[in-house]
């Protein structure tokens, strides 16, 4: 009965520790992770802590939720340790209520990563159905950071990269954000971040990813403050997949030779150049059909008809084929 209580008396301990690191008081708290700057991102609801769904979360969630926080240093990138969580053998995840336990608050969290408080977001409340839960990881250094670039491996596609709004509510023109697919062997942490530079063809691929066939061009939007640049290069101007992409990556997240075009503005409708383009060809025909007929009229009311010919062929004693030809005046 003793050792029962005294092991009671261990839990209640660890747990008010755990508890004081990581539930700090205030709207938001991260939830689960090893240590206070990182875990699953929870909101408090009139008293009640809810998840957040991950559809949609980005770097730039990541940012504001670090910001609001108090960890204005360094990096933030998305954390996976929450996956682990169900491993109830798992030595780095502490044993607590599984974050499923709560309920789920809103999906689709849209930051543009100037805002001082998550709750400022644009997000949405109908949540049909919700498979992980947006999660941080807050304060990566920039050796840390080197370091996820090293040991991950990315696989890159259009579902890596996202579009976030800066001048227009919907996402058919803005900043261009990198996530990282899975979290690598190494560390529960996926690289989260923006691109310095991409060209056109590249802007042309993210938009047709997105549902824009008719493509994009590259533009460039504001830089924020202690936000992560994962490629200070992307070209795909050789390519028509992402495959055949010439990636280069920054080693500390800053662009060595500063952003050039970070952002895409993509078509919805077809694109000007090809408008323009169809003019041309479209007036072009009209006025060679035009020549063409003026050409013809002019022919026949200016040119010497030849006089009638009556041409008969002769074969030789050779063999020879041999031609005679009469004119006839015209009557």
């Amino acid at each position: 009965m003793a050792l029962t209580t005294y092991s009671m008396l261990q839990t209640v301990i660890f747990l008010a520790m755990f508890w004081g690191t990581v539930a700090a008081e205030g709207p938001i708290r991260l939830y689960g992770g090893t240590s206070d700057k990182e875990g699953v991102v929870q909101v408090n609801v009139a008293g009640e802590w809810k998840n957040l769904c991950d559809q949609e979360w980005d770097a730039l969630d990541a940012l504001v939720t670090c910001r609001q926080l108090g960890f204005t240093d360094g990096y933030a990138m998305v954390w996976e340790g929450s996956r682990s969580y169900y491993d109830s053998g798992t030595d780095s995840v502490p044993t607590m209520e599984p974050p499923e336990n709560f309920p789920v608050e809103k999906n689709n969290v849209a930051c543009n990563g100037t805002e001082q408080s998550l709750l400022s977001c644009r997000y949405k409340k109908d949540i049909p159905y919700c498979s992980n839960f947006a999660s941080v990881a807050c304060g990566i250094t920039t050796t840390k950071f080197h370091e996820l670039l090293t040991h991950s491996h990315y696989y890159i596609s259009g579902d890596t990269f996202l579009i976030s709004p800066t001048t227009t509510p919907d996402n058919t023109s803005g900043r261009v954000l990198f996530l990282e697919a899975g979290s690598s062997i190494y560390t529960q942490i996926r690289v989260a971040g923006g691109i310095c530079n991409i060209d056109e063809q590249t802007a042309s691929l993210i938009c047709n990813s997105h549902g824009y066939s008719n493509g994009g061009k590259a533009i460039q939007v504001p830089m924020i403050k202690n936000f992560p640049m994962v490629f200070s290069e992307l070209s795909c101007k050789t390519g028509f997949n992402f495959y055949d992409c010439y990636e280069e990556y920054t080693t500390d997240g800053i662009c060595p030779n500063g952003v050039l075009a970070n952002g895409v503005e993509c078509y919805t409708t077809v694109r000007p150049s090809v408008i323009g383009a169809l003019a041309f060809a479209g007036v072009s025909s009209v006025f060679i059909i035009i020549a063409g007929a003026f050409g013809i009229h002019w022919i026949r009311r200016n040119a010497k008809m030849p006089t009638s010919t009556t041409m008969s062929l002769s074969v030789g004693d050779q063999g020879d084929a041999t031609a005679s030809q009469s004119l006839h005046p015209s009557a």
